[in-house]
């Protein structure tokens, strides 16, 4: 009689696949350095500590254990943000983020802004109306502004992707992509804003829940973004 078979399901590690510049994980609790309840720095676990910050207390994001499916985020009312160290960035790109926006927050919404405050119209991951929309820019003008389409909400936990390579962008929602979008842009030299804006644009800050943020320079396939959104999927219980 033979021995009985164990299966063992290993977690998905993004930084097996290369070209990862930038990992924010809120399940990790060690990743997370709180000031009383609010989060002062978001640890960058790919391998160089590109790590998201925030100095000033009333700008700091909340830590809630519970606060997307029931899993640990970090929380915004539109007035919060983190910054990360500078790094560059530009095409080819894929940005990966489990993230849920308040079903209150109107207009366009920033989760992740390309650049420092001080620049805009390069990178804009986020939502219009309720709906995803990413879209890039030369920095001094956007391409397309418009949400991506079909229309699709992310009021409510959802995995959010773009992929850009040689100037074509394809946008993903839990994995299903919609239509390509001009992704000609702007080379980034300072790193991104997670739920921040330009300055002048506070009013775009995501209002909402995230609670992981992947970043490639690297345009990924199809395939790949399939295989690790269904990966984020199952491990925040995103349906």
């Amino acid at each position: 009689m033979g021995l009985p078979i164990r299966v063992i399901r290993t977690q998905f590690d993004p930084r097996r696949l290369g070209s990862l510049a930038l990992w924010l994980d809120a399940i990790d609790a060690t990743s997370i350095v709180l000031n009383g309840t609010t989060v002062s720095q978001w640890s960058d676990k790919s391998e160089f500590n590109r790590h998201a910050t925030q100095g000033t207390a009333s700008a700091q994001p909340s830590y809630a254990a519970t606060g997307l499916s029931g899993l640990p985020a970090l929380t915004v009312t539109g007035t919060q943000f983190l910054a990360t160290a500078a790094f560059a960035l530009d095409d080819p790109l894929t940005v990966y983020a489990v993230a849920s926006l308040d079903a209150a927050a109107s207009g366009y919404r920033r989760l992740i802004h390309g650049g420092s405050a001080a620049k805009d119209t390069l990178l804009f991951f986020g939502a219009n109306s309720g709906n995803f929309a990413t879209f890039f820019g030369s920095g001094a003008s956007w391409n397309d502004v418009a949400a991506n389409a079909p229309a699709t909400s992310v009021v409510g936990a959802s995995v959010m992707a773009v992929a850009n390579g040689d100037g074509i962008a394809t946008p993903y929602v839990n994995g299903t992509a919609q239509n390509t979008k001009t992704g000609t842009m702007g080379a980034i030299s300072d790193g991104v804003l997670i739920c921040g804006s330009y300055t002048g644009g506070d009013a775009q800050r995501w209002s909402g829940a995230v609670s992981e943020v992947l970043v490639y320079s690297a345009s990924h396939s199809r395939d790949q973004v399939k295989y690790i959104t269904d990966s984020l999927r199952a491990k925040w219980g995103v349906k």
